[in-house]
């Protein structure tokens, strides 16, 4: 008899089940790459009616990170969005919109709670992550909204463009400066930010502490990781890890403010446009920031 368990958490599982004769081997299996994920579409499209032929590199490219069952989740749900609006077929559009969705969560309505200060504040925050993600190359921007989605007010939607499996240390600073790079965009405009930035804070604090406390990349050449002490079953003292990551955190912000301010222009625009039209396609806002870039230097001679 062969008994097979599965888990996304194998750190979490109780060391008694791991032991000799219990479930004794591990078998690692890897996100689906992207020839993978266009052969999961194409299986799961088969499962409903279709328009036409659909853009299968697209939803591939569009779903790096994703497991299979999101993958077979995004189908069910273009299913069910054709269901909602009386369609008897799932075009690709309904495709698009389940990955936003399976992403970004669904669009709630509380935007319309928002008073018009709260709104323009939001459409500055998005076009600072929108800005900074475009300049620095962290990924594709494929949407800028300000309609609120999942718990976000708003939300920029950046896809990778390749699976990768290394991160550079200037990949991961470049990731903190665009996680920053809302809160940035309301300083330079309003000379104050809000707490809206608390979710990027957390997820620029844990992704500057793991550069330091376990993937040797602090700026000040620490090698030690405290995973060793966890290992080890010791406590560790985070107190250095933390000073360092706020140093990292610290230059980074001030990078993110320095390309904002330069690009102030861009910044101003795509913030008129959000709070106009709510929603703006990647490709507006790389044409905004193509044009600020332009005016710039035409100033500049």
């Amino acid at each position: 008899m062969i008994v097979i368990g599965a888990t996304n958490f194998p750190d979490a599982v109780d060391p008694a089940l791991l032991r000799e004769g219990r479930f004794d081997r591990k078998i690692q299996l890897k996100l689906p790459a992207l020839v993978d994920r266009e052969a999961l579409f194409r299986l799961y499209a088969k499962k409903v009616k279709t328009v036409g032929e659909l853009g299968y590199a697209r939803l591939a490219r569009l779903t790096t990170g994703l497991t299979p069952a999101a993958i077979a989740y995004v189908v069910n749900h273009a299913a069910l969005i054709s269901a909602r609006n009386e369609q008897l077929d799932v075009p690709m559009a309904n495709f698009i919109e389940a990955i936003e969705v399976c992403r970004m969560g669904e669009v709630n309505g509380s935007s319309s709670a928002l008073t018009e200060g709260e709104r323009e504040r939001v459409a500055v925050h998005e076009a600072g992550h929108a800005i900074i993600a475009q300049v620095m190359n962290v990924g594709r921007v494929e949407k800028v909204t300000i309609l609120s989605r999942g718990g976000a007010l708003g939300v920029t939607l950046i896809t990778q463009t390749e699976d990768k499996q290394l991160h550079l240390k200037s990949e991961l600073q470049n990731r903190i400066q665009m996680l920053l790079g809302g809160r940035a965009a309301e300083l330079i405009t309003y000379d104050d930010a809000s707490s809206g930035a608390a979710s990027d804070l957390k997820e620029a604090s844990r992704l500057a502490l793991s550069m330091v406390a376990t993937l040797g990349l602090s700026d000040k050449g620490t090698l030690f990781s405290l995973d060793a002490l966890r290992e080890l079953h010791l406590k560790p003292d985070a107190t250095t890890a933390v000073a360092q990551a706020e140093t990292i955190l610290a230059a980074q912000n001030e990078q993110c403010l320095a390309t904002l301010r330069e690009l102030r222009g861009a910044l101003v625009e795509l913030t008129a446009k959000l709070v106009e039209h709510e929603t703006l396609d990647g490709k507006e806002v790389a044409q905004v920031i193509s044009n600020a870039r332009a005016a710039h230097c035409t100033a500049g001679m």
